[in-house]
């Protein structure tokens, strides 16, 4: 901060740094997740889910893509969506509600963006899959 500049020293000034760390966590969570479920939904086979999954988790940094790599490949095959699908809102939910805690904001609106969000996403990305994945194999 510099002397003159409108800058807050409150607390919602400093928690900026956390809004944004908590934003990037669930856009990593949705982009490896999107990755996952839209090559599931293209096929039931493990090779490309798990190849897609592991470039996915290796770009996107194994602390946010973890839950949903493994969330696809540990159940059945006719589990693996959903499945992945409800963690990652589990965990979507989990970090709305803690950034809205720390920030002094109302949590039941925030995790409710979140998840609804991320439920959109993930939904749109599982039908493109589902759709291309039909037309090209």
């Amino acid at each position: 901060m510099h002397p003159g500049e409108p800058h807050s020293g409150g607390t919602a000034g400093r928690l900026n740094w956390l809004r944004a760390v908590v934003l990037g966590a669930n856009d990593g969570i949705v982009s490896v997740a999107g990755i996952v479920i839209g090559v599931a939904g293209a096929t039931t086979a493990r090779g490309p889910v798990f190849t897609a999954g592991l470039a996915g988790l290796v770009a996107g940094a194994v602390s946010m893509a973890l839950l949903p790599l493994l969330a696809i490949l540990l159940p059945p095959a006719a589990l693996r969506v959903p499945v992945t699908f409800a963690a990652v809102l589990v965990a979507l939910a989990l970090t709305g509600a803690l950034s809205a805690r720390l920030g002094g904001s109302n949590v039941r609106r925030a995790v409710l963006r979140v998840v609804i969000g991320g439920a959109l996403g993930l939904a749109f990305t599982y039908g493109v899959g589902h759709l291309f994945g039909t037309a090209i194999g």
